[in-house]
């Protein structure tokens, strides 16, 4: 597939996983009475594990690597690294807007932007970089 279409496949999953985010998010913070941060603990893994499913499955469809514990290993770790990059946004708009606490969902699609391409491209050139058939059979996880 071409870059400029798994791009877009890429953030259709991401928009699919950031309403799933999102309305958990909002439902611990607002319904639950949860502290944001420790929300974003719950809602992160579930949204993660969406968006390699639909990303395996349409923006790199036939490019990941033979064992499912490996590729979503690799996913995992790439989501945790823009996670941090999510999260760092988030928290920079939470304390320079304090308001945004009751809105967390402002936040939230502020550090999902930012996330959303440096995910793809870490997906793309690690994870994902060899086209369909030549990638060589990776180790499984244990």
């Amino acid at each position: 597939m071409r870059p400029a279409k798994s791009f877009l496949a890429f953030a259709g999953a991401g928009a699919a996983g950031f309403l799933i985010e999102a309305v958990i998010l909002t439902g611990l913070t607002l319904a639950a009475g949860w502290n944001a941060v420790h929300a974003r603990a719950v809602s992160f893994p579930l949204a993660a594990t969406v968006t390699w499913l639909l990303n395996r499955r349409f923006a790199f469809a036939g490019r990941g690597v033979t064992r499912l514990r490996t590729e979503y290993a690799g996913y995992l770790a790439i989501q945790i690294a823009g996670a941090c990059v999510n999260l760092a946004i988030f928290v920079i708009c939470i304390t320079a807007f304090p308001r945004l606490a009751a809105w967390p969902f402002v936040p939230l699609a502020a550090g999902a932007a930012f996330a959303l391409v440096f995910n793809f491209v870490l997906a793309r050139t690690i994870l994902y970089s060899r086209a369909l058939g030549t990638r060589a059979r990776a180790p499984d996880v244990p």
